[in-house]
């Protein structure tokens, strides 16, 4: 009976992480600004890639996939600022829960992904949810002329571009969210103040 449970609560956890950190940072700075989450991003980016190269220890995928989760958390976080005074609503909570939904599906994709044995691996514009990120990503590298040392089998350093890659699609996801939330919510209050009042 309990079994069946676990699931549907880790998701509801996981959906809340983006309240439960803004809310923290709200504590630190209201209105929170930009380089806050962004800079909490980068150093949980770098804690991450300390982590996935680091010797094999118990609990290491655990951990990898918490700090998966808690980037793509500040990926979610990091836009709204731009954006919370034209939505105007007093709590984030709906649409944090729906982009955050959104970036763990494009997670759950990449988790998906699977390699050949002992073959180069793919490029990113084939496998990132947003081709024209993995497609920059792949001419970045291609101008750089180090497609040998990222894509050659056993790269150390081809997953690291990947989260790179999935954090900056959340991120462009998160704030074309927010835009048309608040388009929609300001389109809204400045129909209400149009009409006349009521007799």
């Amino acid at each position: 009976m309990y079994e069946e449970l676990i699931y549907p609560a880790a998701f509801l956890f996981l959906t809340i992480i983006p309240l439960l950190m803004y809310m923290g940072l709200k504590k630190i700075a209201d209105p929170v600004p930009v380089w806050l989450p962004a800079s909490l991003a980068l150093a949980t980016f770098g804690l991450l890639v300390l982590v996935k190269n680091l010797a094999s220890f118990n609990g290491q995928a655990t951990l990898d996939i918490l700090l998966l989760f808690l980037l793509m958390a500040l990926a979610v976080i990091t836009p709204y600022s731009v954006f919370e005074k034209k939505i105007g609503v007093p709590t984030p909570a709906l649409f944090f829960f729906l982009v955050y939904f959104i970036a763990l599906f494009f997670s759950l994709m990449i988790f998906l992904h699977e390699g050949y044995e002992g073959r180069p691996y793919d490029h990113y514009s084939t496998i990132l949810p947003f081709f024209y990120v993995g497609a920059a990503l792949d001419s970045v590298i291609q101008f750089l002329n180090c497609g040998d040392a990222v894509y050659s089998f056993g790269s150390r350093i081809y997953d690291d571009i990947e989260i790179a890659g999935l954090y900056l699609e959340v991120i462009i996801v998160s704030g074309l969210s927010y835009a048309v939330f608040g388009y929609l919510f300001s389109w809204g209050r400045n129909r209400s103040s149009r009409q006349p009042p009521t007799q």
